[in-house]
């Protein structure tokens, strides 16, 4: 019997002790990486902008509530939550920024959802807008016109030449001998 209370004593000293150790553990957490000294936080330089040129000149930062959208809405847009993503980019859009990349990023989620004429009238609107990725735009633009219930096959081959004219290519799919006659 006094075998059992010594172990039972010394089972509750142990929980007793991680318990309390993993509560100190969790009130300070520090993030990745190595803790900086006040003198080191003092010599490190401040944070990037971003310049955007507009009529008027501006300093924004990188890591601003545009760009979180941004973020929110491709990892939207990655966990198939479509609608979310769209809500997402329309929000992005309030900000009259990039406006060609929030329409390839939103052009996606209407794709995804198979809305494929607002993907459509996103990837054609960005493509007017200079995006910096033309050629997957006319890529994804041609995707969606195939893709209709009365699909566009003949526009649909001009965006996959277009493309490839760019020099976007899918290995191993030759998407211009599928679409084009």
């Amino acid at each position: 019997m006094k075998h059992v209370l010594k172990i039972q004593l010394l089972l509750f000293c142990l929980l007793a002790f991680t318990v309390a150790n993993a509560q100190e553990y969790a009130k300070h957490r520090v993030k990745k990486g190595k803790a900086k000294t006040e003198q080191e936080a003092a010599e490190q330089p401040e944070p990037q902008k971003a310049v955007v040129t507009d009529s008027v000149a501006k300093e924004i930062p990188v890591d601003d509530e545009f760009e979180k959208l941004m973020r929110r809405g491709a990892k939207e847009v990655s966990t198939r939550k479509y609608l979310d993503a769209i809500a997402t980019f329309n929000k992005a859009m309030e900000y009259n920024r990039e406006t060609a990349r929030v329409l390839r990023c939103r052009g996606e989620a209407f794709y995804s959802s198979k809305d494929y004429l607002s993907a459509i009238k996103d990837y054609t609107e960005a493509i007017e807008l200079g995006t910096d990725y033309p050629g997957e735009v006319y890529y994804s633009r041609a995707m969606c016109k195939a893709k209709l219930t009365e699909p566009d096959y003949e526009g649909a081959c001009i965006d996959f030449k277009k493309a490839k004219e760019l020099g976007f290519t899918i290995e191993g799919r030759d998407v211009i001998s599928l679409y084009c006659n």
